[in-house]
């Protein structure tokens, strides 16, 4: 390859890496003018598709690339990705075997195979695996996949004790830790500055919209299954998880005069302000679905954000899922969460998060002058059609026949759920943390708050 086309593909690379996106798009297409056939670039062109969620628009490009140059495992990686997403799990899981066929220590591919298929009994991979794991020159990262992907197909075949080992393992390869401090503090800053006074000043005058819908919850509680049922109705668009309402938070301290940091800037912010950015917000979301009647942003963790929603929106329907303690918190510590859900590296960390997230919880029902839908998982997975009817009551929405067919939605789903939501509903993960119990003794001290 002449260095003329090297040097522009590591441009495009270095303004892609920074979120330059459009000039990494056209270093790319500079290159495929004189070469149409370069697959790096084909490969590259695709993956600002696929950062830009143009899913169709990156399975073309990639699959260009790959055809020109089938030897390159990482573009069956990225190919199994994009169809992971789009929800053709079949043929996401050839192209991520053949990732590892040509790159037998493909760790991340091994790690993102086990999150969209079950085995039924012991395969060869799991060996592969845990030979893999003896090797001493792994990089802490590759070892983390390794691990959790251990963990989940030993997880598949009933291997508990084994499979508990691997997670318990990749999690403590993780380097970042939790601040208990700094969470406590945040939940209290927030339960002072977001008081019935606080609603009762700002609520009458926030924007008048039933458009957005907020699914929160923990992690891992049925959030993903939630939307994609309620998304399945025509009236509902599910839009993923958007990270608008906490950079709104982060962004207020530049609009109060006293330049405080939020949630206290919440008592001097103007309300023009705060109802600005709700319209942009919604904004978003229209240009997302023009014409939906709800539009849902499932961000669990936005439930540290309920009385910032409140201020902008005095229409918006909040749906909280709740489920077993013991099940969210396994479910999360086996999860290879990455920045953002560091307390979900160690039990006893876990526990103290959840009940955190409890009080928050019970603080907002006291306060909020919103409506909080909600509803256990387990009553979802059990009752179905029932809860689901229930909710969309509150919605305003009548029932709809999709609703029960949910797992053919072909929707776009990029969280770790992806898999789940494919399937019929299922009722098997419901008290899982029993196949676990010999090992949750510091999760359910924790959880006790002793």
């Amino acid at each position: 390859m002449a260095k003329k086309v090297i040097d522009t593909l590591k441009k495009g690379i270095n303004n892609q890496k920074r979120g330059k996106l459009r000039e990494a798009a056209r270093l790319y297409r500079s290159v495929l003018e004189t070469d149409p056939g370069n697959a790096d670039a084909l490969h590259l062109l695709g993956l600002t598709h696929y950062d830009r969620k143009e899913y169709d628009e990156a399975q073309q490009l990639i699959i260009s690339a790959t055809s020109k140059d089938p030897r390159q495992p990482h573009f069956h990686h990225n190919m199994a990705a994009v169809l992971s997403i789009k929800g053709e799990l079949a043929a996401a899981e050839g192209y991520y075997r053949e990732a590892i066929r040509l790159k037998p220590d493909y760790a991340e591919a091994f790690y993102n195979l086990s999150a969209i298929i079950r085995l039924r009994s012991h395969d060869p991979i799991i060996d592969q695996i845990l030979k893999l794991l003896q090797e001493k020159t792994l990089s802490q990262t590759d070892r983390r996949f390794l691990h959790f992907a251990a963990g989940k197909f030993l997880d598949d075949i009933g291997d508990y004790d084994q499979a508990f080992l691997q997670y318990s393992e990749g999690n403590a390869a993780k380097t970042t830790r939790y601040n208990r401090k700094m969470i406590e503090k945040y939940l209290h800053a927030l339960k002072r500055a977001f008081t019935k006074d606080l609603f009762n000043a700002r609520h009458p005058h926030s924007l008048r919209t039933d458009v957005p819908v907020f699914i929160v919850g923990m992690p891992r509680s049925g959030t993903s299954l939630v939307e994609q049922i309620l998304a399945s109705h025509p009236d509902i668009f599910g839009s993923g998880e958007i990270q608008d309402i906490n950079s709104i938070s982060l962004n207020l301290k530049k609009h109060n005069a006293d330049n405080m940091e939020y949630p206290l800037s919440m008592t001097s912010i103007a309300q023009d302000i705060l109802n600005g950015m709700g319209k942009t917000y919604i904004n978003k979301l229209e240009n997302l679905a023009p014409g939906a009647d709800r539009i849902i942003n499932k961000m669990p963790l936005n439930f540290w954000h309920l009385g910032l929603i409140a201020c902008m929106f005095s229409g918006a329907k909040i749906i909280h899922c709740r489920r077993d303690p013991l099940d969210t918190c396994l479910s999360c510590y086996f999860q290879n969460f990455t920045n953002g859900q560091d307390y979900a590296f160690d039990l006893d960390d876990l526990g103290h998060f959840y009940r955190l997230y409890s009080e928050m919880m019970d603080h907002w029902s006291s306060v909020l002058p919103l409506t909080i839908i909600e509803f256990n998982y387990e009553d979802l997975v059990t009752r179905t059609e029932t809860v689901t009817r229930e909710i969309l009551t509150l919605l305003g929405l009548e029932w709809d026949e999709k609703c029960a067919q949910s797992h053919e939605n072909k929707r776009v789903v990029e969280t770790a759920s992806r898999w789940q939501v494919r399937q019929p509903v299922y009722q098997s993960s419901t008290k899982r943390w029993k196949r676990y119990d010999r090992h949750l003794g510091p999760l359910k001290q924790a959880l006790s708050g002793k």
